[in-house]
């Protein structure tokens, strides 16, 4: 059985480009990757390796997903605007507007950044029952042995820590975390940032084409500096746009952990995380 699963995993990590028909050949890489490969982007290592050996030209690079085109973001984002409009919405119109043509991949992503707070909260479990473990040994059995293999495989693979030696004196190792669940959480992150530049600025710049004379001349050059610096605000605002949600459910479980070992004191470091964001 351990033989056959295994096979049926490499069969299931290989890429299947070569069976598709001749309208879809020239999709990107990453629309035709597996899990595997999009959690590891071992995707993007035939566009490195050819950014290696020659110099990169736009029709060197891989064909864009139809997602991330800005014909279909804008069209998409255009009748969202205009429908709120027509109903009376208020200055805030566009930005609900941004976030519902968003929301597909907005969603995507609040899985996997659901399993990198179950990971990171896992290890300290882990570790407790690891030293239970080896200082009563008499009791436990030997597929305890094999469960806590198990699970410590299952936890560090999920988050794929990297041992790096900080100094040339051999001090305690650094782990960095090039994490499978941060993979996939940053990886619909980027794609949606991606997405908000990608509609915004074809947004902006159709509404530029459609000004009048007198229009142009007055607005024209405030509105083509929003492609700009306003527009990169706004995106780079959507990397964070999960910390909204997962920063207070990680800070509850941290409570809670330290209600387990310390009772009431846990309440110190978030009477101390108060009153430094009061100040």
């Amino acid at each position: 059985m351990l033989g056959v699963k295994l096979i049926m995993f490499i069969q299931e990590i290989q890429g299947k480009r070569n069976i598709l028909r001749a309208a879809w050949q020239q999709l990107s890489p990453e629309a035709t990757s597996g899990i595997f490969s999009r959690g590891l982007f071992w995707w993007v290592n035939g566009l490195m390796k050819k950014g290696y050996n020659t110099l990169l030209s736009v029709e060197g690079l891989y064909a864009t997903d139809e997602s991330l085109k800005s014909v279909w973001l804008l069209k998409k984002l255009n009748s969202l605007w205009e429908k709120r409009k027509a109903d009376g919405a208020g200055k805030h119109a566009l930005f609900f507007s941004v976030l519902a043509s968003l929301k597909d991949i907005l969603l995507l992503a609040v899985f996997p950044r659901l399993c990198l707070t179950g990971f990171k909260f896992a290890q300290p479990f882990l570790i407790h029952r690891i030293i239970s473990y080896v200082q009563d040994s008499t009791t436990n059995t030997r597929n305890d042995a094999f469960g806590l293999i198990g699970a410590t495989a299952l936890i560090y693979m999920g988050i794929a820590v990297r041992n790096n030696l900080c100094t040339r004196r051999e001090t305690p190792l650094i782990y960095c975390n090039l994490q499978i669940s941060m993979g996939f959480y940053r990886h619909m992150v980027f794609r949606s940032v991606t997405m908000a530049r990608g509609s915004l600025v074809s947004l902006i710049y159709t509404k530029v084409l459609k000004m009048d004379g007198i229009s142009a001349d007055s607005d024209g050059s405030s509105t083509l500096s929003l492609t700009s610096a306003d527009t990169e605000r706004i995106c780079s605002s959507f990397e964070n746009f999960h910390e909204i949600w997962a920063s207070p459910i990680e800070v509850f479980l941290a409570i809670w952990l330290l209600e387990q070992r310390l009772g009431l004191a846990c309440v110190a470091p978030a009477v101390v995380v108060i009153c430094m964001f009061a100040l």
